[in-house]
């Protein structure tokens, strides 16, 4: 009976892999172009859901396929941007107002 649960568990977690996809952003100023370096990205909506930018502003995000908004906080500086999850394997670069 345990050997049958198992199996029933690893098959689920196999089913479920691909439901959420971890995409690579790399986030600027649109003022100035400068990377995001070292700040906070949350995905709005999803309060599970928070990353860290690298010093070349890149941060990686585990969600399911779709559309979302981010909000990056540095210092006293915010923004928001719009993403999309697509599970491609490129770094995706955005332009956070």
């Amino acid at each position: 009976m345990n050997a049958v649960r198992l199996w029933v568990l690893v098959l689920g977690l196999q089913l479920a892999a691909p439901l959420a996809h971890a995409d690579w952003y790399q986030l600027e100023r649109a003022e100035t172009g400068a990377y995001i370096s070292h700040a906070r990205v949350e995905v709005e909506g999803e309060s599970r859901v928070v990353g860290y930018t690298d010093y070349f502003g890149r941060v990686e995000l585990t969600l399911p396929e779709g559309r979302y908004v981010g909000i990056v906080s540095q210092g006293d500086w915010r923004g928001r941007f719009d993403f999309q999850v697509d599970g491609r394997d490129v770094i995706k670069a955005y332009r956070v107002n």
